[in-house]
């Protein structure tokens, strides 16, 4: 995670035994104000009643019921500039139509702020073929503070450090002509480089044409 650029210096992890008591330490965390809380995940929330129970032990819908009860308990605890990120798992509905569901019901949906669904949409591979990262589909399926639903962005994100901005900027100038590519050949304001890591290096060197790149695009 320190290589995708989170500070583990200033990393609280915990890993509590079942649903209620990760609920409290997430209350706890809101009153004092953290800045970013993470709950991974939704999905793994499990709480005592079944904990304790035998394997064979199934009460319908047990993880909805949870949730629907916990999270009015626990937002209102949250400050004003902390943030709340719960992650969870899609899975599809058995059927003759295949739909996304995420386990634990409805109410995240209600409750949220963003929904944002992940997806893999195809592998970064350098030339020996080897997988270094893979492009993101981030897919905006909620949102209560603007922007359109459904709206989608791919982003190339990589093992060794997290989402790669400079890539992701070449791509969009790349859609708006401002950077050119014939063949393996990419140029920019006179400038003429081979490989996409050709132009990635000439923007890293040169951070003021970065800057500039940058300025043109937003």
């Amino acid at each position: 995670m320190a290589k995708c650029g989170v500070d583990v210096n200033n990393t609280i992890v915990s890993q509590p035994v079942n649903g209620e008591e990760a609920m409290d330490i997430i209350r706890e965390l809101m009153q004092v104000g953290i800045d970013v809380i993470v709950l991974d995940s939704i999905a793994g929330l499990v709480p005592t009643a079944v904990v304790e129970e035998e394997f064979s032990y199934n009460p319908m819908a047990w993880q909805a019921r949870f949730v629907n009860s916990a999270l009015p308990k626990i937002l209102g605890n949250l400050k004003d500039g902390s943030a709340f990120v719960a992650i969870n798992q899609v899975r599809s509905s058995i059927g003759p139509v295949a739909l996304d569901n995420m386990p634990g019901g409805l109410a995240q949906s209600f409750f949220a702020h963003f929904l944002l669904q992940v997806r893999r949409k195809g592998w970064i591979e350098e030339k020996d073929k080897t997988k270094v990262g893979f492009d993101m589909e981030i897919r905006l399926r909620k949102t209560k503070v603007g922007g359109e639903n459904w709206d989608s962005a791919i982003i190339p994100f990589r093992v060794e450090g997290g989402i790669d901005i400079v890539e992701s900027f070449i791509r969009e100038a790349l859609e708006r002509k401002l950077i050119t590519q014939a063949g393996a050949w990419y140029s920019y304001e006179g400038e003429k480089v081979m490989g996409l890591n050709g132009i990635k290096n000439l923007f890293i060197a040169n951070p003021e044409k970065f800057d500039v790149l940058k300025e043109a695009v937003t």
